[in-house]
């Protein structure tokens, strides 16, 4: 074995150790659409619509309007906290 292929031996062991330490948790969640989030919530989709000209964070993937659940959560909690002062 040359020095060069011990080499790529070791570089190729260290990405692999890189890549599985920055592969996704198992508690990432994908994306939710407004309906999911309308659901979690118990609430309509017109209501979802009022809360983000309130606020409530989203993303618009091209013409589709996605959610952060932990965003969500993050923001219904300052907006319950806001309402109790």
């Amino acid at each position: 074995m040359s020095l060069n292929d011990d080499i790529a031996a070791i570089v190729r062991a260290t990405m692999l150790d890189v890549l599985e330490q920055q592969a996704p948790h198992q508690d990432v969640e994908p994306l939710w659409d407004t309906a999911k989030v309308a659901t979690y919530l118990g609430v309509t989709d017109r209501t979802i619509a009022n809360l983000r000209a309130k606020g409530l964070p989203f993303r618009r993937i091209g013409d589709v309007v996605r959610f952060d659940r932990f965003e969500v959560d993050a923001w219904t909690r300052a907006q319950a906290m806001k309402d109790s002062t």
